[in-house]
């Protein structure tokens, strides 16, 4: 989709305020071509991918998902259903100076961004160029599967076994009173997901796995090829690392975005290792 008097070589890049509440531009990129659209996993925010437009470069308008109850939205009740989120993220970007746009999420981010995608794909189709899944099954099956999630102390028991938070997270009282409403929101919208009402997607779905991933393993993560039109097209990488890897930055995981962003799955996979589609 181009705008009448836009250069189609050259895309308009998304403003500061572009998509009002729900979208973050981390960094000016005068020179953008593409933009990436960054979903965090389960408690992440915005500035969890801050660095992210140095890693990518000027090529790459670098824009992050910024969801109720947290950071600048730390006054809103954040939200337990995926749906209505999902109808405003895609409305956000659609509504943007249009340019080719990738969208990544990780973990709980991975399904939200599935989500954005098959909206967007309705409404502006020409935008959406691909999806990239890391460290996210498509299962809805969650830490609090069994657990009373009115019940604090069993909640907090259940994440701590996941690996959500730690004995220190758990000792900080304020801390534990600021993350939790939105963590636990978090997890309840991937509990309560409903993974089989879209048609296959019509963009590739690539995948990233983490081979010390103790939550998901790499099959459980390719298995979201099974979502695409074409399965065929969708790249499979295994990273080193654990379930939270990605917020080291490894430069192996923005070589592989770099390459996706711009020629889509050829070419080698940096240091991660590649799987035959």
């Amino acid at each position: 989709m181009t705008e009448a008097g836009t250069d189609s070589r050259n895309p308009p890049l998304l403003p500061a305020n572009a998509g009002g509440i729900w979208l973050k531009r981390i960094a000016t990129a005068a020179r953008a071509r593409r933009r990436l659209v960054c979903f965090g996993h389960a408690g992440s925010t915005h500035a969890d991918f801050a660095g992210w437009a140095a890693d990518l470069g000027p090529r790459t308008d670098v824009v992050a998902v910024c969801l109720p109850g947290r950071r600048e939205r730390i006054d809103e009740a954040p939200r337990c259903t995926i749906d209505p989120m999902a109808n405003e993220i895609a409305n956000a970007i659609c509504a943007a100076p249009p340019m080719p746009t990738t969208l990544f999420g990780h973990s709980f981010g991975g399904i939200l961004a599935y989500e954005v995608a098959q909206r967007m794909q309705r409404r502006d189709p020409g935008q959406l160029k691909s999806l990239v899944i890391s460290a996210c099954t498509c299962s809805p099956a969650t830490a609090l599967d069994g657990v009373d999630e009115t019940d604090q102390a069993a909640v907090l028991q259940a994440f701590e076994r996941r690996g959500y938070l730690s004995p220190e997270h758990l000792a900080n009282k304020k801390l534990i009173e600021l993350v939790l409403p939105y963590l636990l929101a978090d997890v309840l919208c991937k509990k309560r997901w409903q993974s089989d009402t879209w048609p296959p997607l019509g963009v590739p779905i690539h995948t990233f796995a983490w081979a010390q991933d103790p939550l998901v393993s790499p099959a459980a993560v390719r298995s979201w090829r099974a979502y695409a039109s074409q399965p065929a097209a969708c790249e499979h990488l295994i990273f080193p690392g654990a379930h939270l890897e990605y917020l080291t930055r490894p430069p192996a995981l923005f070589g592989a975005l770099d390459r996706i962003l711009a020629h889509g799955p050829s070419g080698h996979a940096d240091a991660a290792s590649r799987t035959g589609t």
